[in-house]
């Protein structure tokens, strides 16, 4: 999901950015934790995924390619 109406230039999204960035270094640095069990593996992993997901609101929706050439089929 793509939102081209923030502006990564901007003083509120440099601090959001920066604060979920912040966010996944911390959950990195709990996963290597020995000993984690897996409830709380699986929600630091989510936790990560959720900041990644906002870090990439800014960037072009990503379009898959179709292929219609059949030649040789």
């Amino acid at each position: 999901m793509s939102h081209p109406d923030i502006d990564i230039h901007s003083s509120t999204w440099r601090a959001v950015a920066e604060a979920a960035r912040a966010h996944i270094a911390e959950a990195q640095d709990q996963l290597e934790l020995p000993g984690l069990d897996p409830v709380t593996t699986e929600k630091l992993r989510g936790e990560i995924l959720a900041m990644r997901r906002i870090l990439a609101l800014p960037e072009p929706r990503r379009m898959p390619v179709v292929q219609t050439d059949t030649y040789g089929i």
